[in-house]
């Protein structure tokens, strides 16, 4: 699936998110893809980036600089791996990728942030979903996310958070968002049939008020 999106030989390390098979990063991909507008010519965050599938594909299709970062060393090192292989050094903010509990190593502020954040509340269970361990959270990792990013985004800054409806409203930007003085705007919609992560699936853009 990730050949499709002009990414061959994309390398995912055994202990980070399976970019390759996950909807999130799948559809969140080739929105992206369909809308570079929304980073052409910008500073942006790859937030939580895991192998670094969202971040490359900004930085190949037209970002000014991408910062990724991801409180995982493991993501760190394999997203390096694929920044290095795509030639994608020089997009890089800072040269090289951030080891990061979401914004506690990064000061500078930003055009566009993109968090394909965990969908799944860690209060309830889902015997009937197979899901990755890291797309579960709980509920404070929403919250802190969107209290931190008011400090790093500049005056028309703008989050991109996908969304799988089947997950509940506890990790909903669309109903937690607003209590952080964001409005949501819904850019992108589909329903998911097929692979690990199905039902429907959104993008939402979110903006201070």
């Amino acid at each position: 699936m990730i050949d499709s999106l002009v990414l061959p030989n994309f390398v995912i390390f055994p202990e980070v998110f399976r970019a390759d098979i996950m909807t999130s990063s799948i559809y969140t991909a080739k929105f992206l893809i369909q809308k570079p507008e929304f980073y052409q010519n910008k500073h942006v965050i790859d937030m939580g980036c895991g192998s670094g599938i969202l971040g490359i594909v900004m930085a190949k299709r037209g970002a000014e600089s991408v910062l990724l970062a991801d409180i995982s060393y493991h993501a760190i090192a394999n997203a390096w791996e694929n920044i290095t292989q795509y030639g994608m050094v020089m997009r890089l903010a800072c040269g090289y990728p951030y080891h990061s509990d979401l914004f506690s190593a990064i000061r500078a502020k930003y055009d566009l942030i993109v968090f394909n954040h965990p969908f799944f509340s860690d209060e309830i269970g889902f015997p009937d979903q197979p899901i990755s361990g890291s797309m579960v959270a709980p509920s404070i990792l929403i919250h802190r996310f969107l209290e931190e990013a008011k400090g790093h985004l500049t005056k028309e800054g703008k989050i991109i958070m996908p969304f799988l409806e089947i997950a509940g409203e506890t990790n909903d930007p669309k109903i937690q968002a607003p209590k952080h003085g964001y409005t949501v705007q819904q850019v992108y919609s589909t329903n998911v049939e097929s692979g690990v992560q199905t039902g429907l699936f959104y993008v939402y853009v979110l903006n201070l008020r």
